[in-house]
């Protein structure tokens, strides 16, 4: 049954082959009237075309009828018997189960068409028990059409129901990969001013009681950074919430052009940062300028987070073909025993340097520190 199922084609053709030959062994066993050669070449037309079932269902019907009625008319002697029977029954189901709605119901009158034709020049049929012997091949041909419409309907509600699934499965993985990005985005825009905050909490802490003057410097830190992370909140949450609005009257995200500012707001956290940017960013590095943003600004939330007030140097190097981030610190780096897992910042900048078939890496610098290097090819015009 699986080898059946395997080779289909296979299959129509033994069919068309047993059929073809049974029909031929009525014409020259003498059960058809008319000259023998002749017959046998018309019912050539009788199952042999059964080959073609699938791709073309209703070819078998019309050949199989046009033999049935070019024989009843030419001899008014119309055949009948089991090789024509078997042959009519399996075009009719072949026509429903293989053809649109319109082909099944196009060979469904051909064949009514043709069996009227053979039963008006059956001699005989005039008797009442051959009435209904040709009543019965009536109805068996209309039962193999209504089971070949009821599998053509069936296979069709599969596909229909195979076709929903892959929709469903479709749309879990777009909103899987919606709130990974929904998560990415939220840490990359608010752990970097958490961080801050943080910073210079502790900054503010240190001098409150001593110099409470002081403090307000950090506090005024605080206030900005608070103040950033809220507006970046809610400019995501605004997207999330107008998507269909233009993309014009949305707030542009940040860039490569965005970097200085990012590096100031981290000098006044106390954090020593050198900002170096060499080439000029072209026009096709504007796809990637958000990505080259996060990923240097994640670089330094983490050094903000495990090195303390070491000292960062940013360098991002602008080409024609790509872009290069490169982010070093001589902390004290990454302790290799008991090392947690990668978090979400390093496995965030990763996807973003994946997202355009770049490469990131990640790791102790030889001499002492952290390192964080990312390559972004810029997308190239067709």
């Amino acid at each position: 049954m699986r080898l059946l199922r395997a080779r289909p084609f296979l299959v129509d053709g033994v069919l068309a082959a047993c059929l073809g030959a049974l029909a031929q062994w009525m014409v020259w066993s003498g059960s058809v009237a008319g000259p023998r050669v002749a017959m046998a070449a018309l019912f050539l037309l009788v199952g042999f075309p059964l080959v073609v079932r699938r791709r073309a269902p209703l070819v078998p019907v019309v050949l199989l009828i046009t033999a049935i009625a070019v024989q009843s008319v030419a001899t008014s002697d119309a055949a009948e018997g089991a090789p024509l029977l078997l042959p009519a029954l399996a075009s009719t189901y072949a026509v429903a189960a293989y053809g649109t709605r319109r082909i099944a119901a196009a060979g469904l009158l051909v064949t009514l068409a043709g069996l009227g034709v053979q039963i008006a020049f059956d001699p005989l049929a005039r008797t009442a028990e051959e009435l209904w012997a040709a009543a019965l091949f009536v109805l068996l041909v209309a039962a193999a059409w209504l089971l070949g419409f009821a599998v053509q309907g069936r296979r069709e509600a599969t596909e229909l129901q195979a076709q929903t699934d892959r929709a469903e499965e479709a749309q879990r993985a777009a909103i899987s990969a919606e709130r990974v990005r929904i998560a990415r985005e939220l840490h990359d825009m608010i752990a970097h001013n958490v961080s801050v905050v943080v910073v210079q909490s502790v900054a503010a802490q240190g001098v409150l009681d001593d110099q409470p003057a002081r403090a307000r410097e950090p506090l005024a830190h605080i206030e900005r950074s608070g103040r950033q992370a809220l507006t970046e909140l809610r400019r995501l949450l605004d997207v999330m919430r107008a998507q269909d609005e233009p993309k014009e009257l949305r707030e542009p995200q940040p860039g490569i052009a965005q970097l200085t500012a990012l590096v100031d707001s981290v000098r006044a956290a106390g954090l020593p940062v050198t900002l170096q940017v060499d080439g000029e960013p072209s026009q096709d590095s504007a796809a990637v300028g958000p990505s080259v943003y996060r990923i240097v600004q994640e670089s330094l939330t983490n050094v903000l987070k495990h090195a303390g007030h070491a000292r960062v140097n940013v360098r991002v190097s602008c080409g024609a073909a790509a872009v290069d981030v490169d982010v070093e610190d001589d902390g004290p780096g990454r302790s290799a025993n008991g090392a947690a897992p990668p978090g979400h910042g390093l496995v965030g900048m990763r996807e973003r340097a994946a997202l355009f078939g770049g490469t990131f890496t990640a790791g102790n610098r030889v001499g002492g520190g952290f390192e964080v290097h990312a390559h972004l090819p810029l997308p190239q015009p067709r």
